[in-house]
C-alpha cells in the first residue's frame, strides 16, 4: 500500500505473491505422474480465486509475473513427463491456442479433452468503488443508487452463483430474506406475504400522515428504525405515538438533528439504542420494548 503522486494504490504484497508462487509450484510437483487434465483441474480454481481476490488492486504486472512463473512450472512438468521426447514435441503436445477468444499460442492445455489452464491476466481489473458518504441500503431516497451498485455486483458474480440467485429469486431458501440489497418495492411485497397488513413507501407519501390516518391520529406504539438515515429517524419520531417507544438499530456516519422538545419530551417518548442483529436477539429486543 503506497501513495503515488497523492493517490493511494494497493498492490498484492510480496509475501502474498511468494505464497501463491510456492503453492502453485508445490501443486505442480505433487502432480508429477498425473496427466495434463488433472493438472489443469487442480490449478484452475486456485488461479481463479487468487486473481478474483486481487482484481480490485493494482495487480496487472503481478498477474503477468505469476503467469510467467506458472508457464515455467508447467513446461518443466511436461519435460519431466516425457524425458525421451524433444522440446519441440513437448511444446506441440501441451501448448497452443486452446482458448479461442485469446490470440495466445502458449496456453497450457490438454488436446484430448480440450480444457486449458487459465491465466491470471485474463481476470479483468475492476476498481472497488466505496459507498458514498453515509448511504444506507435502507434509505428509500437512495433506491436507484443501491440498485446500480447491486447490478454491478451481480455482473461480477460467477456463473454458478448468478444462476443460483436467479433460481432463488435473490432470496435465501432457508429464511426467505434477500441475499443482496433488495429494492424496497420487492421488500414491501415480501413483507405482505409474511402477514404484514400495511407496507408504506415513504418516498411516495408522508409516512407519518399515513400511519396517523390508519391509527386514528394515535401513531405507532413501537418504532424500530434500521436504516440509519436522518430521514428514517425523523420519520420514525414523527410517526411514534405519545408514550410510545422507538428503537434505533441502524448505524450512520452522519449526525441527525432533531427537535428534542417536540419529538421526544412532549411525546414522553422512550428511545432505545440497540446493536442486536441476530434474529433471536432482535426478537428479545422487541419483546422487551413491547
Amino acid at each position: 500500500m503506497r501513495r503515488y503522486r497523492g493517490k493511494l494504490l494497493i498492490k498484492p504484497s510480496p509475501a502474498a505473491v511468494k505464497r501463491i508462487r510456492g503453492r502453485l509450484a508445490a501443486e505442480v510437483v505433487s502432480l508429477r505422474g498425473a496427466n495434463a487434465e488433472a493438472v489443469i483441474r487442480r490449478l484452475n480454481p486456485v488461479i481463479r480465486g487468487w486473481a478474483a481476490y486481487y482484481r480490485i488492486a493494482v495487480s496487472k504486472e503481478v498477474f503477468a509475473t505469476l503467469d510467467h512463473h506458472l508457464w515455467r512450472d508447467t513446461y518443466r512438468w511436461a519435460l519431466r513427463a516425457h524425458p525421451n521426447k524433444t522440446r519441440h514435441w513437448v511444446v506441440d503436445r501441451y501448448f497452443g491456442a486452446f482458448n479461442p477468444s485469446r490470440h495466445d499460442r502458449w496456453v497450457f492445455g490438454d488436446r484430448d479433452s480440450g480444457i486449458y489452464l487459465r491465466r491470471f491476466v485474463w481476470t479483468k481489473i475492476v476498481r472497488h468503488r466505496m459507498v458514498m458518504g453515509a448511504a444506507s441500503p435502507d434509505d428509500p431516497a437512495l433506491d436507484q443508487y443501491w440498485a446500480r451498485r447491486r447490478r454491478t455486483s451481480f455482473s461480477l458474480l460467477g456463473g454458478l452463483i448468478a444462476s443460483l440467485l436467479l433460481r432463488q429469486q435473490g432470496r435465501c431458501p432457508a429464511c426467505g430474506t434477500f441475499l443482496l440489497h433488495a429494492e424496497h418495492g420487492a421488500r414491501r411485497e415480501f413483507a405482505l406475504t409474511q402477514g404484514v397488513t400495511l407496507a408504506l413507501d415513504p418516498s411516495s407519501l408522508d409516512a407519518a400522515e399515513a400511519v396517523a390516518e390508519v391509527t386514528s391520529d394515535r401513531g405507532a406504539d413501537v418504532i424500530v428504525e434500521s436504516s440509519g438515515s436522518s430521514a428514517g429517524r425523523l420519520t420514525g419520531l414523527e410517526t411514534a405515538a405519545i408514550d410510545g417507544r422507538m428503537v434505533l438499530v441502524g448505524f450512520a456516519d452522519s449526525a441527525t438533528t432533531i427537535d428534542v422538545q417536540r419529538l421526544i419530551i412532549q411525546k414522553q417518548l422512550n428511545v432505545h439504542g440497540s446493536w442486536m442483529f441476530p434474529l433471536p436477539a432482535l426478537q428479545k429486543m422487541l419483546d422487551d420494548v413491547a
